[in-house]
């Protein structure tokens, strides 16, 4: 009797396992499978798999195609956020900020006159954009800053906006334990000066990488590369493909697609950005 209950429950996971399957594929996925047969399983089922471990992941191909066609479909699209102006620079007072789910912000202006202005904006919309876009892309990502006068107690804010400028987030602050945006600070950008900003590597899904297949790793020797360039043509990332590369091959500076009107600030071309590093498994 304990035998048949072990194993249907192995047969109902075999099916479960199926059932995942198919739906990976239905959602333009690929998946791992691990196989291995019961040994909780008598007679004639001993020899059928089962599935023990599925990895999802994600399709390149399908990646890219999404990617493009949501590129498309932002091109020439500017987000906007808001910000009110702050009039307390102290710490004990941005903290009060951000429990009540604002992030405060700093708005600098360009060389040679630098000044800065005080503002906060809404946490959460402000980090579904890092979400959206990561980290490091953020940095790259121009917007629409809608900068508000400070509200009085008891009033409703002014509908109708200081000033609109378009600005570049420069540097994010994040709390390593709480993984809470503390603040964010922006930069001016005109469309006919130019600006100084860190443009990240992005690389291709690993697993798909034939050195990495073998044994080695991505070895990512320049994560982001220093570029001067006009605030209009500022690149979102520079992407590398993997899928071709073998351990022991390099992707030099120069082997870089670069936007026409965009300077890298690295004097040498044929420095390494990345290598696939390790030795390769004998097969």
């Amino acid at each position: 009797m304990l035998t048949m209950i072990r194993a249907a429950r192995s047969l109902t996971e075999r099916a479960t396992g199926a059932l995942r399957i198919a739906g990976a594929y239905q959602h333009g996925m690929s998946h791992r499978v691990e196989q291995g047969s019961s040994p909780l399983v008598r007679g004639g089922f001993n020899n059928i798999p089962y599935v023990r471990h599925i990895t999802f992941i994600s399709d390149p191909f399908q990646r890219e195609k999404d990617q493009a066609e949501a590129a498309k479909a932002l091109e020439g699209q500017t987000t906007t956020l808001q910000a009110f102006v702050r009039g307390n620079p102290g710490s004990s007072y941005s903290r009060r900020l951000r429990d009540t789910g604002r992030t405060p912000a700093l708005l600098f202006s360009a060389e040679p006159d630098p000044q800065k202005m005080l503002l906060h904006l809404d946490a959460i919309k402000w980090k579904a954009e890092v979400r959206k876009h990561g980290p490091r892309r953020v940095l790259t990502e121009v917007y629409n800053l809608e900068v508000y006068e400070a509200p009085e107690d008891g009033k409703e804010p002014n509908s109708k906006p200081l000033e609109v400028v378009r600005v570049l987030p420069k540097q994010l602050h994040v709390d390593a334990s709480t993984n809470v945006i503390e603040n964010v600070n922006f930069v001016r950008v005109k469309d006919d000066a130019k600006i100084k900003v860190q443009v990240p590597v992005m690389v291709t899904p690993e697993e798909f990488c034939p050195g990495v297949r073998k044994g080695g790793w991505c070895n990512r020797i320049m994560p982001e590369i220093t570029c001067v360039c006009p605030g209009h043509t500022i690149p979102k990332s520079f992407v590398v493909d993997l899928s071709r590369l073998e351990v022991g091959d390099k992707i030099m500076l120069k082997d870089l697609s670069i936007p026409e009107g965009v300077r890298v600030r690295v004097k040498d071309p044929s420095l390494p950005v990345l290598m696939i590093s390790g030795k390769a498994k004998r097969a």
